[in-house]
């Protein structure tokens, strides 16, 4: 009722129109064009030909600046590393668009055939989604009779305030789809204020009966290609669109039980996935420091990779309802999730066209607010299988991965075997709680400078070498990263050197500095190929490396890495972020001194790492430790702030001192370059720099 009474008074109020959609190669040819065009053609032969050639090659010109200048205003409106930065680029320099989804394959009852029309399209993915999300059987094992920790589960009275509803509705993401309900996130961000009252109630209606509305039990399965011919169904992934007021809804009740699952220990000490202070960057940078550590200690690393097959489209609801009973979750909240994972119904649509309706069932559903973290919550007990057999674990959502420290005197076959017990251990797991492991992405490797085993792996993103010489990850992201600046300087005489060194930072630079983590102790050899992108891209705008500091606050890549590290030991000390890297990096009380000799900040590390005497170590994020300990105290203040200044701002206040610095000294690059010898390191001439030196920047 709700739905249907807003849906009409939004068509009784609200102005419509029907746009209609040109694939036409000249996306800038305009009805006024095509106007023009047929007056051009109309006068051949005749006196006024010339003139109508003339006025049309005009119109042709305004019409493509007009198009030109609307694809840039979307690509400036675009957020910070936004894919759709390469499409809309792509349109800029009028490239073809192909088509999404081309003639797919079909095989019905041992005939092959071709699916053609979208409707035809669309069934043939109907019946390959639900092939792929039946839930297989479970097992009966020792992990199917393990019990539960009891939680006394919270009760008493929710507060579902309607200043909370209006801020939830206000804040939805404008450009998010429209779900089957017709109703678009731009139109509940606008009467947000009118409706949030309402919405409020309509959230108390939820939770006493704890009934989920069944108008938000319908999906749209949108396919998206993965990997593969993409003439077979079964390389496409389904995407679920659901409705813009469930997911409202999903938020302002989950307010009330989302961060508590997060921060009370219920997605394990070892998710990186869906909390907050918590990212894939995390999870590489404390594997690899924990690598590193071993390799310096004289050890060996054997890793078991393991990733879910179907996750989240392949969730036993019993299990999990069972595993929600006994978390911290409010008991009219738990109640209102179990009938929100009960059957939806979905429809694959392709081109305006929908398949038949189909059952989901036993699935986090995709595309909703509490599925990942209902995914965390039902995945928090894997890691016990791999502690059984004394390995730990890194897990990034379904993504897990175990590693354990051997010496290096254990022989390979070892190693292997306890891997292999590890599998076999996790598996069990999975037999019990009806999941499965893709077997093309399990591998076993062991890390070792002499006695590796096993081929370069991928980690969330980065390609690590079983010797951690990090030279394929850097050549992939330097690779990578040419033909991205490629891309983007083909489509620079659109732009002014300010916005183009703008779409740079967004869309290339987010890219490099994700592996920062992970390639920071790489050798110089390695590094310099990646530092090369940077080079190019300022070599082909005509800007000086100083400049790009000075005027468009670009330092260069080997800065900005240093810089990076330095805010991860900062962070570590404020303890803020993943405790796992807390650990690496302590306060150093007894070192603290007042004398003018010795840097002044009280914010000294103990750098346990140095005595090891490991050049990798020296050059990864422990090296660092030396030098932040020889930062300028000015760095550490900040007038906004009263005690205790924020990470950005910290490593605000390092780029302000680099931009002095490159004032005075020619090799400014190596203010915060741990490969320089500490004792003659040139931060020590700098230590007394003021807090108004570093405002004048």
């Amino acid at each position: 009722m709700f739905t249907e009474l807003l849906l009409s008074s939004a068509t009784s109020f609200i102005s419509q129109r029907t746009l209609a959609t040109d694939r036409s190669p000249h996306p800038w040819l305009t009805e006024r064009c095509r106007a023009q065009l047929a007056k051009k053609h109309a006068a051949f032969g005749s006196n006024m030909y010339a003139e109508e050639c003339r006025i049309c090659s005009v119109v042709l010109k305004e019409e493509f600046q007009l198009y030109v200048s609307s694809i840039k205003g979307r690509l400036a409106n675009l957020k910070r590393g936004s894919k759709d930065f390469w499409k809309l680029s792509k349109q800029l320099m009028l490239g073809l668009e192909r088509m999404s989804i081309p003639t797919l394959k079909c095989d019905r009852n041992g005939v092959k055939t071709w699916a053609r029309l979208p409707s035809e399209k669309a069934e043939e993915f109907s019946v390959c989604f639900r092939q792929k999300w039946v839930l297989p059987a479970s097992v009966s094992n020792f992990y199917s009779s393990q019990i539960l920790s009891s939680v006394i589960s919270r009760g008493g009275f929710l507060q579902l305030r309607s200043r909370n509803a209006k801020f939830h509705l206000s804040s939805l993401d404008p450009a998010s789809a429209t779900g089957p309900d017709g109703i678009s996130t731009v139109l509940l961000r606008n009467v947000g204020s009118t409706i949030c009252r309402a919405f409020a109630v309509l959230a108390r209606r939820i939770v006493d009966p704890g009934i989920w509305p069944k108008i938000w039990k319908t999906h749209w399965v949108c396919p998206l290609h993965k990997r593969g011919p993409r003439s077979d169904a079964k390389n496409y992934r389904g995407l679920q669109i659901t409705s813009q007021m469930s997911k409202a809804m999903e938020r302002f009740l989950g307010m009330h039980f989302l961060n508590h699952l997060s921060f009370s220990g219920s997605f394990g000490s070892s998710q990186f996935a869906y909390r907050k202070f918590h990212g894939a960057r995390d999870a590489v940078l404390f594997v690899t420091l924990t690598w590193l550590l071993a390799f310096a200690l004289g050890n060996k690393t054997g890793v078991y990779c393991s990733d879910v097959a179907g996750a989240f489209d392949r969730v036993s609801t019993e299990k999990l309802i069972a595993k929600i009973r006994s978390s911290v979750i409010h008991s009219g909240i738990a109640k209102v999730i179990e009938n929100w994972l009960i059957d939806r119904v979905g429809q694959v649509i392709v081109q305006g066209c929908t398949s038949a309706e189909f059952i989901l069932r036993n699935m986090c559903f995709q595309g909703t607010v509490w599925g990942p973290s209902l995914w965390n919550l039902f995945f928090s007990d894997a890691p016990l299988a791999l502690r059984k057999c004394a390995f730990k674990e890194i897990m990034y959502a379904d993504d897990l991965n175990a590693y354990r420290v051997f010496t290096n005197g254990t022989s390979n076959d070892f190693v292997l075997g306890q891997l292999r017990r590890c599998q076999l251990e996790l598996h069990e797991w999975g037999a019990a709680n009806s999941v499965t492991f893709e077997q093309t992405k399990e591998s076993f490797h062991i890390l070792s400078h002499s006695q590796g085993y096993g081929d370069p792996f991928r980690l969330l993103g980065v390609t690590f070498d079983i010797q951690l010489s990090m030279g394929t990850a850097v050549s992939e992201c330097s690779i990578e990263s040419h033909w991205r600046l490629s891309s983007l300087l083909r489509s620079r005489r659109f732009f002014s050197v300010y916005d183009i060194v703008l779409h740079y930072k967004a869309h290339i630079l987010s890219f490099l500095e994700y592996r920062t983590c992970a390639i920071t102790h790489a050798a110089d050899t390695h590094l310099i190929g990646l530092d090369s992108v940077q080079r190019r891209f300022l070599r082909n705008i005509s800007v000086s490396p100083v400049d790009a500091l000075q005027v468009f606050n670009l330092a260069p890549l080997s800065s900005r890495r240093d810089i990076a590290n330095l805010g991860i030991i900062y962070r570590a000390l404020l303890r803020r972020g993943p405790k796992q890297l807390q650990t690496f990096f302590e306060y150093d009380v007894a070192t603290r001194r007042s004398s003018p000799r010795f840097s002044s900040h009280n914010f000294q590390v103990k750098d346990n790492t140095r005595q090891l005497h490991k050049d990798f170590l020296n050059r990864s994020t422990f090296g660092y430790v030396a030098i932040f300990n020889l930062l300028p105290a000015s760095v550490f203040i900040s007038p906004e702030y009263e005690n205790i200044i924020p990470v950005n701002e910290f490593q605000k206040n390092l780029n302000r001192l680099l931009k002095f610095v490159s004032c005075v000294d020619a090799c400014w690059e190596s203010l915060f370059n741990p490969r320089v010898e500490i004792y003659n390191h040139m931060i020590r001439d700098f230590q007394h720099v003021s807090r108004e030196h570093l405002l004048s920047q």
